[in-house]
């Protein structure tokens, strides 16, 4: 009986691990979508920034309103790309550098791409 149990055990956790798993991959996947959005959606807010200023431009009007609203949407995207791209790394086990964006491991001092020190996560 003890060989049934032990059997029973070890399949368990193996079940378990596999789930857990499966779980953190769908966690990547889900943040990575996230990330892809966000990023298309940054493109076609920089599209129509493009094309409200030539519009204003050929009009020879003032549109610096509009687009100060438009730059601010740019901001909150962009730290909301930030915030996404940090969520995976973390995920993924590693840290990005603030200089440049590069993904890192999380003992790197230097990043291998632009050279900035890193700081140390504990």
């Amino acid at each position: 009986m003890a060989f049934f149990d032990d059997l029973t055990k070890a399949l368990t956790e193996a079940v378990d691990t596999t789930v857990k798993g499966a779980e953190k991959l769908g966690g990547q996947a889900k943040l990575k979508y996230q990330i892809m959005t966000q990023k298309k959606e940054l493109e076609k807010l920089y599209a129509s920034i493009g094309k409200m200023n030539y519009e204003a431009f050929k009009a020879g009007t003032d549109n610096s309103e509009n687009l100060t609203e438009a730059y601010a949407k740019v901001e909150n995207l962009l730290a909301a790309i930030a915030a996404l791209e940090a969520d995976a790394a973390k995920a993924a086990n590693c840290k990005i550098c603030p200089e440049c964006g590069e993904k890192l491991s999380k003992e790197t001092i230097f990043c291998h791409k632009c050279g900035t020190k890193q700081e140390i996560d504990e």
